[in-house]
């Protein structure tokens, strides 16, 4: 949530309380237009060409940091291509322990005591958390320092070669405002892992479609690193897919124990069921009765479990049971207020994550709608939806499910839900965007997002 003056609440991205204490020790740190004519379909489209730091440390950037100069030696890390291209992956290298993680504020302003149980957080995971010179800002409006703040600390947190990594305090709104002026040619020089969620979509998807930059959408300083459960311990992020995504050179899976289920396979199977096909209709399914409770939106059309999706007349190893692809996305609504500007992305097929929060049925349905006619899902090979408890109350879960199948009943790849990344209150999961990525649907009980390249790149051991 989004505060005004006062921390008074003005927005639905909600920052959670706070009664932690400073540690004593923290570092501190001074496109394209649409397209107009025939509405796209979901047919196939060409893609487009440990340590703690010593209070007072400044980031080592030039005067103007808006152009800091970027070191020489300093060199992009690509799986092929030129530093020209926006179609090679770039790569940064594995993070390890003692990195420099700069925390910057690009959206909006975040709670100081949230933002320094999180840095405690981190330092107590071996990392070495700097603060940006405006991460703690808190005007003017609701945003953490001016554009030319914000900017500045991002530049400067890529530019300085002592910074590994890159995290943000929160989310919120106003990352958008950066992108005209990003400096896309010293980010590609200085390739590192950026990390966060909602509002920063914004960056990913920008980042990406310049520079092929990999990127994290993962847990944030103040709403998942400064998260304690009950017993006081932290319990905001998932460690095991923090250090898969960032630390290690092999690939990796998401399964049924990270939330992923099948909401509905691949449509060549219903080619074969017409009577599952026909009830797919699930706006005549919608009974405004919601006594009843919510139930897995497939017992709508006639199944009583994930597992009578298969089909015995069908091969188990059908190619649309296993979509292979680029893994992107992020929050829906930043998604889809970015189409008709220079910053949207660019329909690139792959499997498209995506999440968001508070938003109601009706709102999933209108912008998967916008997405599709603006042919973002032309060629994307499968969907995975993220947890939905943050958008509806129990009740609803079941309408939401239904809203999502009416929404893309026509669309031909298996779609999966309930990965808890993004807008959770569960340990949040981290997910690389950038690296090529398989959905095994073929055991509808036990779905699997694999991971079949790093996200990081090995370095040497100095």
């Amino acid at each position: 949530m989004i505060r005004g003056p006062g921390n008074s609440a003005i927005n639905t991205h909600a920052a959670l309380p706070s009664t932690e204490a400073q540690p004593e020790n923290s570092a501190v740190l001074s496109t394209e237009a649409q397209r107009s004519g025939e509405i796209p379909s979901f047919t196939k489209a060409r893609a487009p060409h440990v340590p703690q730091t010593q209070t007072g440390q400044v980031f080592r950037s030039q005067s103007n940091p808006d152009k800091a100069r970027v070191p020489h030696s300093s060199q992009p890390h690509r799986d092929g291509g030129d530093v020209s291209s926006s179609h090679s992956t770039l790569k940064s290298p594995v993070l390890r322990p003692g990195a420099r993680i700069a925390i910057v504020s690009p959206a909006s302003a975040a709670i100081p005591d949230r933002v320094h149980t999180g840095i405690a957080h981190l330092q107590a995971l071996g990392y070495n958390p700097v603060l940006a010179p405006h991460a703690l800002a808190s005007s003017p409006l609701y945003f953490a320092g001016t554009v030319e703040d914000r900017l500045a600390d991002l530049h400067a947190a890529f530019a300085d070669p002592s910074i590994d990594a890159i995290c943000c305090t929160r989310g919120g709104w106003g990352t958008a405002e950066l992108l005209p002026t990003l400096d896309l040619d010293l980010i590609r020089r200085n390739p590192k892992p950026f990390l966060g969620y909602s509002d920063h979509t914004s960056l990913h998807i920008w980042m990406a479609r310049e520079t092929g930059l990999v990127t994290f959408y993962a847990p944030m300083v103040s709403p998942d690193f400064a998260r304690r459960g009950t017993d006081g311990s932290f319990d905001g992020i998932d460690l095991r897919s923090f250090q898969a995504a960032l630390t290690q050179i092999a690939p990796w899976q998401l399964t049924t124990v990270d939330g992923l289920r099948l909401l509905r396979p691949a449509l060549p199977y219903f080619a074969t069921n017409s009577s599952i096909s026909r009830s797919i209709e699930v706006e005549k399914h919608c009974h405004p009765d919601r006594s009843r409770g919510p139930r897995q939106a497939h017992l709508l059309a006639g199944v009583e479990s994930a597992a009578q999706w298969r089909d015995p007349l069908l091969p188990e190893d059908l190619p649309q049971n296993r979509p292979q692809g680029t893994l992107w996305g992020g929050c829906l609504s930043i998604l889809a207020e970015s189409l008709g500007t220079p910053f949207a992305p660019r329909p690139q097929g792959g499997i498209l994550f995506l999440e968001d929060v508070t938003t109601k049925p009706y709102q999933w349905d209108r912008m998967l709608l916008h997405l599709r006619y603006a042919g973002l899902l032309a060629g994307v090979e499968a969907i995975v939806f993220g947890d939905m408890r943050q958008c509806v109350p129990p009740s609803d879960a079941l309408l939401l499910e239904a809203a999502l199948l009416h929404a893309l009943a026509d669309f031909p790849g298996p779609i999966c839900i309930g990965l808890r990344s993004g807008h959770v209150d569960t340990p949040n999961l981290t997910l690389p965007f950038g690296i090529q990525a398989t959905l095994d649907t073929s055991d509808p009980e036990h779905p699997i997002l694999s991971l079949l390249e790093s996200a990081v790149l090995r370095q040497n051991t100095p």
